[in-house]
């Protein structure tokens, strides 16, 4: 007789029971790590992601489970399917990339159970209403030095002027230089001066969530209609999607769909194409059928304009020449660091009612170089 407790199922003994029956692709595409199995007094529990992977099971696999628990567990006389806590999204991708990429061959039905049948639930969408009140960067925001100079106007030609013959634009650059700053300017400029003309800004991230939100929920043809329907695509961090090859052909193929409707390509990336690891040759060779940007650590007569900028942004105090050119020496890094060096000045001359001066401003730079 079975122990009328809960107990941890001999999963090694009734997954080789269940492969047999099955075979291994089947197994490792259905249950894998999404499914686990807990002995419950004389039934066993089947605890699965959600309700449609409960229904999916539940009409598949039943019977081979019954007959594997018959050979391993006599005194379990039931089995039942019960929704477990779900998991990350973040867990999700990494799945649904796996299956992908590494499950087996799957026919036309097991394609449409893969969309419908998700690990995840339903999660709120980026791209949405919310997203779009977000406050944007502009051009005029952005201060322009010879370590920026190309990529500025090459951004404000396509999205202002519409310049087809710069599409896809590639920003690469390292971070805080200016590279997201120039992607939201060419959305904002582009909706501004056109409207009508639908266009999207998405990152790495963001498109990752919703193509496995619509694979998983069985709503692929409405998310590429959405993405294709753009006549500016501006995409930001190419770089992470490296090590999600589902997702970067996914990419690839709406962007193949735009570029052929006339429609024009912003990405933004850390490196230049041809150094990206990770990420599909035949999306790279895309990203590079256009023109391409650096955006780098600004030079000397930049940081001095980025600080006079900023700081007149966070104080009304007067910061003497002396001060700026000694910060432009000692602030090496990039424009996220110079911007966080002024706040903490700004902040140290509100609060202690003092004026900005060199021995404040060195006391300050210490805790960065």
């Amino acid at each position: 007789m079975v122990n009328p407790i809960i107990q941890e199922l001999d999963i090694p003994t009734l997954e080789k029971l269940l492969i047999g029956r099955i075979g291994k692709p089947r197994f490792d595409l259905w249950f894998g790590k999404l499914v686990s199995f807990v002995l419950n007094h004389d039934k066993l529990l089947v605890l699965v992601p959600n309700n449609h992977f409960l229904e999916w099971l539940n009409s598949k696999f039943r019977k081979d489970i019954e007959d594997a628990l018959k050979e391993c567990f006599l005194g379990a006389k039931q089995v039942v399917f019960q929704i477990a806590q779900q998991s990350s999204v973040q867990s999700a991708i990494v799945n649904v990339e796996n299956t992908i990429q590494n499950g087996p061959k799957l026919n036309s039905l097991d394609l449409a159970t893969v969309k419908t049948d998700g690990a995840i639930q339903l999660v709120k969408v980026p791209g949405t209403k919310e997203a779009k009140k977000r406050d944007w960067f502009d051009f005029k925001s952005f201060v322009i030095g010879e370590s920026n100079k190309l990529a500025f106007e090459m951004a404000r030609s396509l999205s202002v002027e519409k310049r087809s013959d710069t599409s896809p634009l590639v920003i690469f650059g390292p971070q805080g230089c200016g590279k997201t700053h120039l992607l939201e300017s060419s959305y904002r400029s582009f909706n501004n001066s056109f409207p009508l003309i639908p266009a999207e800004f998405i990152s790495a991230e963001e498109f990752t969530s919703q193509f496995v939100v619509a694979m998983q929920k069985n709503r692929m043809p409405a998310f590429r209609a959405k993405i294709r329907a753009n006549s500016l695509f501006v995409f930001d961090d190419v770089h992470l999607l490296a090590d999600k090859p589902a997702t970067q052909k996914e990419l690839m193929l709406n962007l193949d769909v735009i570029t052929q409707k006339g429609g024009s390509i912003i990405a933004g990336m850390d490196c230049h194409p041809r150094m990206a690891k990770k990420i599909m040759p035949e999306l790279l060779d895309r990203l590079m059928s256009g023109m391409i940007c650096s955006v780098d650590v600004p030079e000397d007569s930049l940081r001095i304009a980025l600080i006079k900028r900023y700081w007149a942004l966070l104080s009304n105090q007067d910061i003497n020449s002396e001060v700026v050119e000694y910060l432009s020496k000692e602030i090496r890094g990039n424009v996220r660091i110079i911007l966080g060096v002024l706040k903490q000045i700004s902040n140290s001359v509100r609060i202690n009612r003092v004026l900005p001066t060199m021995e404040l401003a060195r006391s300050i730079v210490s805790g960065f170089v």
